[in-house]
């Protein structure tokens, strides 16, 4: 029988070492934090601007087919009021990008996914809180990988646990 070695709390939430850990949800100070690996990027603006809408809607169901099926392995808690999101895209060049090229894909996208799912009961204002730099942070990885294996999307759900009344 193989021993579990544990990791400290500071080193699950900062450290990208996590991926490999398969870490995928925290607990920590009523908030459950849930992560989520999509084996590939959205589409730049640049890019989908000039795709027939046939293309462009079938790019939204790959997503909401993939973060509904994650939810799931993860047991997401359903039906939540207001979600967190974060999402880090992760290149295989150092090429420059602009953020906000990404930021329509991945905020129409992952909010309507969360609410298809039964993750989010609405996505209208107020119900998804996104970080700075519209919540998105962008991350070059050089190993020697083919690029398939190393570009991807890593979307982090934030949701507030409910707080058992104190025993009286």
């Amino acid at each position: 029988m193989r021993a579990v070695r544990s990791v400290p709390a500071h080193l699950v939430r900062h450290r990208p070492v996590q991926q490999a850990l398969e870490l995928d949800t925290v607990v920590e100070g009523g908030i459950a934090t849930y992560r989520i690996v999509l084996p590939f990027l959205p589409p730049s603006k640049n890019q989908i601007n000039g795709w027939p809408p046939e293309w462009q809607r079938s790019a939204k169901k790959k997503w909401v087919k993939q973060i509904a099926l994650r939810c799931a392995e993860l047991s997401v808690p359903l039906g939540q009021p207001q979600i967190g999101i974060g999402c880090r895209l992760v290149f295989a060049t150092k090429a420059k990008r602009d953020v906000q090229n990404y930021a329509q894909q991945v905020w129409h996208w992952v909010p309507d996914a969360l609410v298809t799912c039964g993750v989010l009961v609405d996505d209208n204002e107020g119900r998804v809180q996104i970080g700075a730099n519209w919540g998105l942070e962008l991350a070059v990885d050089l190993r020697k990988a083919p690029k398939s294996v190393i570009e991807k999307t890593v979307l982090t759900l934030a949701i507030r646990q409910a707080v058992p009344a104190p025993r009286g």
